[in-house]
């Protein structure tokens, strides 16, 4: 076949092919093509006539040693950036479970577990972190590989496998606050992120059954002053910067017949005799000077006959947390 320049664009293609081969081959079988090339050129100049053996050492062999020993070369700088990568990889790897263990949310790795219909059946903890195991009051190795149906069964009564599968199978996150009731593990309030990952989900659980509490118990408190202010005699009203009504109290609002509907951003002057507006606003800018401290005024404001009376009254300034007026409010009596 070789003839000397005749043949070296086969000689070219040849080598082409077998270096796209070897790029796709595992290294032992790249050596041992390597070496059966190697051996296939030295057998070639044996059995070819004496006459063209210099020639074909220098155009053939001597060519094809070249070439291989670049292909060595890019398959080690191959080999190379492959392991620099793996190790690049392995790092990050490291660094995230660092990050993660150190956190004090719980981390829940789940994959799905299927029946011989493709059916949804449970869902199996194949990672999880060191605060999820604190939070359930379980060893890692109690939950490792468990199915979380099977070892916690609020998720089939509590509504969440069927969420969980939802999430899987339309990729829709799922974000919400819950509750475990007494009786199970893990009794509290817990914040809960879940998204689609692989054939699983990835679930970040947050114990906010402290903060919880704390709202529950402001409620409650809320709810006692609001109990206070309505059931004592005072009238009770708040006003705006612009002296628009923002709250009565049902004192006020039977006396005076309104609604909280229809009371809530009318104007305060409206409810008030007309030569009493001028000492109103005087009274207001008083408190605005002293916030916090009380200014007392006696006015007159028309009863549900739309009678006028005279009621004392006493204006104070509301800060916000910075420190800047946001309402007036009003505590009255009557003083006819």
């Amino acid at each position: 076949m070789y003839k000397r320049q005749e043949g070296l664009p086969t000689l070219y293609y040849l080598i082409f092919t077998v270096a796209w081969m070897a790029f796709f081959m595992a290294w032992r079988e790249w050596m041992l093509m390597f070496m059966f090339n190697i051996g296939a050129v030295l057998v070639y100049t044996v059995i070819l006539p004496q006459a063209t053996f210099l020639g074909m050492f220098r155009d053939v062999f001597l060519f094809t040693v070249i070439s291989n020993s670049i292909l060595v070369a890019v398959r080690l700088y191959q080999e190379y950036s492959t392991a620099r990568y793996l190790a690049w990889i392995a790092e990050s790897e490291t660094r995230l479970r660092m990050t993660i263990e150190a956190s004090t949310d719980g981390y829940y790795l789940l994959q799905a577990v299927h029946d011989n219909h493709g059916a949804i059946t449970d869902f199996r903890i194949i990672e999880i972190n060191s605060a999820a195991c604190d939070q359930l009051n379980m060893s890692r190795e109690q939950l490792f590989n468990g199915l979380i149906c099977e070892l916690f069964p609020v998720n089939k009564t509590g509504g969440f496998f069927e969420q969980y599968k939802a999430v899987l199978l339309t990729g829709e996150p799922l974000e919400q606050e819950y509750f475990i009731p007494t009786g199970h593990v893990g009794t509290g309030w817990y914040y809960h992120q879940v998204v689609l990952v692989t054939n699983g989900l990835v679930i970040m659980n947050r114990d906010i059954t402290q903060r919880k509490q704390f709202e529950l118990d402001l409620v409650k408190r809320q709810n006692r002053l609001q109990s206070l202010v309505e059931s004592q005699s005072a009238y009770l009203v708040r006003i705006d910067l612009d002296g628009n009504y923002t709250y009565a109290n049902q004192r006020f609002l039977g006396m005076f017949g309104y609604t909280a509907e229809t009371i809530i951003g009318v104007d305060s002057l409206d409810t008030i005799h007309p030569e009493d507006h001028e000492k109103t606003l005087a009274t207001a800018e008083a408190c605005f000077k002293i916030p916090g401290r009380p200014t007392a005024v006696m006015l007159r404001k028309p009863n549900k006959a739309g009678e006028y009376f005279w009621t004392d009254w006493e204006f104070t300034a509301i800060l916000d947390n910075v420190g800047k007026i946001i309402e007036v409010q009003c505590v009255g009596l009557d003083a006819s």
